[in-house]
């Protein structure tokens, strides 16, 4: 199961869409939605984080007790120590690095980094947004949305703002140029590990209740840029279902104005959970 929005062959599903194999396609966007609700809803999964607790202690001896972590914590050279942790864990003592964690069988602690700065995370089975989750809202899979497009390069040092407000620099690969109803549009894209593309992005669906923006992969171009964007594999980015996400914020390059009605729009939650709280 994956937790983005991974799926093969988007040139594909452009090519099963024009012939006419929309029960094929139709089938594949099914499993994908099917997949990414059971990835965000498992034990560690996007549904389940608790806390982003940074770590300010620096030294052993200046270990400080942290709101959210059992035990005392500080910093390492090279990730985080905790101390006096609960029998559950496994060990009174750890340390761990960025990508490291531990579990109680309850809740599992992980370590992420970000401008020099470390903090555990805390993911717990019984976290209200987990046990409430009932799936994810998503408009109907449409050919609409599925658009040939065009790669532009132009890479260049961007500016990227959390929605903590922490900016951090990223390289930008470049543009994906495509046409809505004979209106031209673009997004600025980074490039993934694959060759894959990527682009943060919103538009004027939040007026229909979609979340205030989404993440999109886009499928590898051809050496002439050609490739193909599909909204309806839109998806929700991981602070759409906790609060104590970090995501990257759309630029203002990337604000559509257009209303893509297509890929997944809201979390749903069930008004109480299975214990009975609201």
């Amino acid at each position: 199961m994956t937790s983005g929005a991974d799926h093969s062959n988007l040139t594909g599903d452009l090519t099963g869409y024009l012939t006419g194999d929309l029960k094929q396609w139709q089938q594949q966007w099914q499993l994908w939605h099917s997949d990414r609700e059971t990835s965000v809803a498992g034990p560690t999964g996007q549904t389940a984080l608790t806390g982003t607790h940074w770590i300010s202690a620096t030294t052993d001896s200046g270990a400080e007790v942290v709101d959210g972590l059992p035990g005392l914590w500080h910093t390492t050279v090279d990730g985080v120590s905790g101390t006096g942790l609960p029998t559950g864990y496994g060990a009174s003592e750890v340390e761990l690095t960025a990508g490291q964690s531990i579990s109680d069988g309850t809740v599992t602690l992980t370590v992420i980094e970000r401008g020099g700065r470390r903090a555990v995370r805390t993911f717990d089975r019984a976290a209200r947004t987990r046990t409430a989750f009932t799936g994810i809202d998503t408009f109907a899979p449409s050919g609409r949305w599925v658009l040939p497009a065009t790669f532009i390069p132009d890479s260049r040092t961007v500016g990227v703002t959390a929605i903590d407000g922490y900016v951090s620099e990223s390289t930008a690969a470049g543009w994906v140029s495509f046409t809505v109803d004979g209106a031209e549009h673009r997004l600025q894209v980074s490039a993934d590990g694959d060759g894959s593309l990527r682009a943060v992005f919103s538009d004027a669906s939040t007026a229909l209740g979609t979340h205030r923006f989404r993440f999109l992969s886009v499928d590898r171009p051809d050496p002439a840029g050609h490739t193909v964007i599909d909204f309806n594999y839109a998806y929700l980015p991981p602070c759409a279902f906790s609060d104590h996400f970090l995501c990257p914020l759309p630029a203002a390059e990337n604000r559509l104005d257009i209303s893509v009605e297509a890929g997944e729009r809201a979390v749903v939650l069930a008004e109480t959970d299975p214990d009975g709280h609201r």
